[in-house]
């Protein structure tokens, strides 16, 4: 079964002011943080209630600069939108890796469970 998720760029209060003032669209942002605050948690909600797991894809103002660089994004919605992709994509292979070794660790533990006594 495919797993919906999708990843939403989210800020720290503290370093709201900062990043919007190095995004290149950033008029197209609320002027506050809890403006922003409120409509970030009401997509969020919306897509929660439609069964789409969210992921916050925090921005550090101390590393998004270079990522923005090393991926050829200008510091604006498309690179944000884009990072919250990543760190999505990132999230679920991390939880299907873990399910993988799960499941690997169980089937080793039925496979000793079936072996003879005295073959260990």
């Amino acid at each position: 079964m495919p797993v919906s998720l999708v990843g939403i760029a989210w800020y720290r209060r503290e370093d709201y002011d900062n990043l919007k003032a190095t995004f290149k669209d950033s008029e197209d942002l609320p002027d506050t943080f809890d403006e922003w605050l409120e409509k970030a948690e009401r997509v969020s909600g919306t897509l929660t209630g439609q069964g789409i797991a969210v992921v916050k894809a925090y921005i550090d103002p101390e590393t998004f600069p270079a990522w923005c660089r090393d991926h050829g994004f200008e510091m604006d919605k498309i690179a944000r939108m884009e990072f919250g992709t990543e760190c999505a994509a990132n999230k679920l292979s991390a939880q299907r890796g873990r399910q993988k070794r799960a499941r690997a660790l169980a089937l080793a533990r039925q496979l000793r469970r079936r072996r003879p006594r005295g073959t260990e």
